[in-house]
């Protein structure tokens, strides 16, 4: 890759809207491994930048609209009326219903039907688990995955997924 493209990946609206999200972030108070797995996220995003059409895996995809974007942050979003959700989603999919708004686990709006071979909790329940907290944000490679890292970055919820090993029969969660 090309310093230039290198440069221009890693400068403009976007990255100027994400830089003031991170920068807002560091005033919350989260727990440290919330913000641990966050830096990481930001620091490999910001090695890396926007993919360039250069790049073999992206080189029939150009990102430019996308990177002179100006984004927000944790804005306020409305809650749609559950009545009105159901109304849209897929009937006879699963048990559990995961909803997430602007990156926060909604649960009012979802159903979690944990069961022997599957249980789901919310990340926030799961903060003084150590072992959790070192999985979190290891599944995606950040360092590999660019919008990974990027979605990594602004963390602020989740759930925790554990199966039993060997499991068969899925526990589809939609």
């Amino acid at each position: 890759m090309s310093g230039a493209t290198a440069d221009k990946s890693r400068s403009g609206p976007a990255m100027d809207s994400f830089a003031d999200g991170w920068e807002r972030q560091g005033r919350e108070d989260v727990a440290a491994a919330v913000a641990d797995v966050r830096s990481l996220g930001r620091d490999a995003f910001l090695e890396a930048g926007f993919p360039a059409s250069g790049e073999e895996a992206w080189k029939y995809t150009s990102l430019r609209k996308l990177a002179r974007r100006k984004f927000s942050h944790g804005a306020p979003c409305p809650v749609p009326d559950a009545a009105e959700l159901d109304r849209q989603l897929i009937s006879d999919v699963g048990d559990s219903r995961l909803v997430f708004i602007n990156g926060g686990y909604t649960p009012e709006l979802s159903n979690i039907e944990s069961s022997e071979q599957c249980s789901i909790t919310p990340l926030a329940e799961c903060l003084a688990d150590a072992d959790t907290l070192a999985a979190v944000g290891q599944l995606a490679r950040p360092a590999e995955q660019r919008f990974a890292a990027l979605n990594q970055s602004f963390l602020r919820d989740g759930v925790v997924i554990r199966t039993t090993a060997g499991e068969d029969e899925p526990h589809v969660v939609y």
